[in-house]
């Protein structure tokens, strides 16, 4: 496969990189032929439906289904800012292409590479918990507690 130009990959392409994951290619080993990052394969491959192909949607959308007694619930303002969703999404690509290198006989990653991807996602997922604690304390514990989960 021949290098591409920096950009988005072609549509045209799209249902071959889906084959080539559903035969059992590693996401890093695609995203190298394509000069480009796992993650973004990985958005190719989770597509439900592709425009004028055929790929099956991934196997955790197929699994939701509404339900019809509850109506979704709706919010008049986002939960969390950009910026903070913005860094979770780079931590949680970060940690996904470092397990995917680390999977990747041709590759070999440092284990530094990969404890500063699992310390990045820790940081992330402590500080998104900081936001859903002071979340439940402003909407009232009964609305979002878990019982499973007792504080002091």
């Amino acid at each position: 496969m021949a290098k591409r130009q920096k950009g988005k990959i072609a549509r045209t392409e799209w249902e071959k990189i889906v084959r080539r994951h559903q035969s059992g290619e590693s996401l890093a080993s695609i995203a190298r032929d394509y000069g480009c990052t796992a993650p973004a394969i990985r958005y190719i491959v989770n597509r439900p439906v592709l425009a004028g192909g055929s790929a099956a949607p991934a196997a955790e959308e197929t699994s939701r289904t509404p339900d019809p007694a509850r109506p979704p619930a709706r919010l008049s303002a986002p939960l969390i800012d950009r910026e903070l969703r913005a860094r979770i999404t780079n931590d949680v690509a970060f940690f996904l292409v470092a397990v995917e290198n680390a999977a990747d006989p041709s590759h070999a990653p440092s284990i530094d590479e990969l404890r500063h991807a699992v310390e990045r996602l820790l940081r992330s997922a402590s500080r998104m918990l900081v936001v859903v604690e002071q979340l439940q304390e402003q909407s009232g514990p009964a609305r979002y507690a878990d019982p499973a989960r007792k504080r002091a």
